[in-house]
């Protein structure tokens, strides 16, 4: 996975070399306030030359009983040389994340099998994804993003850990429902932040 995020650093950079000079570089740091109504809290930094930007983000999910980090890459190519102008680039993201569900399990020993119990999900997913969108400046200081991007998550690793480590498992029916409903979750990448140029 490390070498997933070394060679995707390298893409961007290499791409961001081939594209313009390191002259009248400028940087930003965001806030992304639509995070928040996922219960999620998201902070971005933007290092940005001529029409050409890499941003780094990291996320931090506390949704009750949902916990999830998030660390992502993206290049961005501004389409005017002002300072208010629509994008394009690709993401990259990684993401580690957690949820409590309560489901029937498969083969249940006890006297009452079809009561559901409580397990836990983990999974850890790449996306790789396409977005666009529109940076306003304002008083050449501050700044206004809204971005979306859409790709399809590659499921690194999951596991379901049953009650006391028994080696129970949800019914599949349910297992695929679940992770249905992470990955619709997960396809979805956005943005509507404020940030400061500096």
């Amino acid at each position: 996975m490390k070498n997933i995020f070394i060679y995707t650093f390298l893409f961007f950079t290499t791409i961001m070399t081939l594209n313009g000079q390191t002259k009248e570089a400028k940087s930003n740091f965001r806030i992304n306030f639509l995070a928040l109504f996922r219960n999620t809290g998201s902070i971005h930094y933007e290092y940005q030359f001529k029409q050409n930007s890499l941003n780094v983000n990291a996320n931090y999910t506390f949704a009750g009983d949902r916990i999830g980090l998030l660390g992502g890459l993206n290049y961005r190519y501004y389409l005017s040389k002002n300072r208010s102008s629509l994008f394009l680039g690709i993401v990259a993201n990684y993401s580690g994340y957690a949820e409590s569900v309560s489901v029937v399990p498969e083969n249940n020993p006890s006297a009452t099998p079809n009561t559901p119990i409580e397990f836990k999900y983990n999974t850890q997913t790449f996306l790789p994804a396409a977005q666009v969108g529109y940076r306003l400046n304002i008083l050449r200081i501050f700044n206004f993003t809204l971005r979306f991007g859409y790709g399809l998550p590659v499921d690194i690793n999951s596991s379901w850990q049953s009650p006391g480590n028994t080696n129970l498992s949800p019914v599949s029916n349910d297992r695929t429902i679940i992770q249905q409903r992470f990955y619709s979750f997960a396809s979805w990448d956005g943005e509507f932040s404020f940030g400061i140029r500096f």
